[in-house]
């Protein structure tokens, strides 16, 4: 298939004449995608740059049988689980600015529990993983996510459900994350 026809796929079947400004629409999906991912404490940037030379490379495989975002995301979402799971992780530690007014306990406290929370999921199968990052953290539908993941809407459910049971024991101890994951589930 040559390049143009491949890039209108990209478009849902509107004419585009540029990678590049595709590829540029999409930066700033994969970078919420791998920070998702991969929560604190890993270089996001390297991970992303990783992530977008994947779906690049990748490019001449899509062949149009889904849109080029549920492609893309397959690819980056990919990457950032081989690195997380790989021994390249990085003591670097992701931590908005902070405002003007804001009391530093609650930030430490916010920043502790994220970190909690994300050790948490480490611990749950990967699929149930994503589920909930999709769905609680994302705030995707159960059939949007299931649409990127590649499954039904009813596995998604379930798997979001087992995801929030078992995180839900994990967090028990942790009072401030218990009342956090009651008030989203």
């Amino acid at each position: 298939m040559a390049l143009p026809s491949r890039l209108r796929l990209l478009r849902g079947g509107e004419a585009t004449s540029d990678l590049e400004s595709t590829m540029t629409a999409l930066v700033p999906k994969a970078e919420r995608w791998v920070v998702r991912e991969l929560g604190p404490g890993y270089d996001h940037e390297e991970v992303l740059q990783e992530a977008l030379s994947a779906v690049v490379l990748a490019f001449d495989a899509f062949d149009g049988r889904s849109a080029f975002e549920t492609y893309a995301y397959r690819i980056v979402v990919r990457v950032a689980r081989r690195f997380r799971t790989s021994e390249r992780r990085r003591t670097v530690e992701a931590a908005p600015p902070l405002p003007d007014r804001v009391d530093p306990e609650s930030v430490t406290m916010n920043r502790q529990a994220l970190r909690a929370l994300y050790r948490a999921l480490d611990r749950l199968p990967e699929r149930r993983r994503r589920a909930f990052v999709l769905c609680a953290v994302e705030g995707l539908t159960a059939v949007e996510a299931a649409e990127l993941e590649g499954t039904r809407a009813a596995t998604m459910r379930s798997r979001l459900r087992h995801a929030r049971r078992e995180l839900a024991r994990l967090l028990s101890h942790d009072s401030y994350l218990r009342e956090l994951m009651e008030r989203d589930g």
